[in-house]
């Protein structure tokens, strides 16, 4: 995983807020490569109000329903109510990946855009994880939240995203079938399972089905994911 200098200071002033060890400990950091998005809303409007995104949050039946807040820092970016409209599509993005890689057994609903701290996703920049020195981060995650550019790879998401939500704190950088390893243009957006993890430590029997023991995991692709109900909080 990789650290850079302009990070330093987020990064840890994160780790402190959710108790985070540091890679190694109980929860991770993960590093990123390519692939998924760029963060490229740049609205500038200066509307108030609640606006809201369009969707009906609705999932297939019996698909789990996850509500989520997406929070950008403000010590570290400022957004107004027109970039986080604009958002909107980024959020889902990571919607469709969540819902890929649970094979429809899983989708996000809900969610609230808005400036603060305490988000389930917390974001510190309002594009792509690249540094000013040449770096990459793409993220943390600890305490069930999780820390990321706005331009998120999908896949560093759902690498964040097991950790926090699957409580899966061992890294497996090793594992190229799956979110878990080197995140790399042509990852694949899915959790690997006993039979097909290269790297040691599936993600699916020992933790993803401990939450949920009727999931199944064959490989099929569940179509669009649901289009979220976005909620705007300037």
């Amino acid at each position: 995983m990789k650290r850079f200098t302009t990070l330093t200071i987020i990064l840890a002033a994160f780790s402190l807020a959710l108790c985070i060890p540091g890679c190694g400990g109980g929860s991770k950091s993960s590093r990123g490569g390519g692939g998924g998005g760029t963060g490229t809303g740049t609205g500038t409007g200066t509307g108030t109000g609640t606006g809201t995104g369009t969707g009906t949050g609705t999932g297939p039946a019996g698909a789990v329903a996850v509500d989520m807040t997406f929070s950008f820092h403000p010590t570290y970016v400022q957004v107004d109510q027109a970039f986080l409209e604009s958002y909107v599509s980024e959020v889902q993005r990571a919607a469709a990946g969540l819902f890929k890689s649970t094979e429809g057994q899983m989708y996000l609903r809900n969610v609230t855009l808005n400036s603060g701290t305490s988000g389930t996703v917390t974001l510190y920049s309002k594009s792509g994880p690249s540094t000013s020195n040449g770096g990459v981060m793409s993220g943390m995650s600890g305490g069930g939240r999780i820390m990321l550019p706005g331009g998120f790879f999908t896949d560093a998401f759902l690498h964040e995203y097991c950790h926090a939500r699957f409580n899966k704190h061992t890294e497996e950088y090793s594992c190229g079938n799956c979110v878990m390893g080197v995140i790399m243009p042509t990852q694949k957006l899915h959790y690997c399972n006993e039979a097909e993890c290269n790297g040691g430590s599936p993600c699916w029997e020992p933790y993803i089905l401990k939450q949920y023991p009727s999931w199944t995991n064959t490989g099929t692709d569940p179509g669009p994911a649901p289009a979220v109900n976005a909620s705007i909080q300037p």
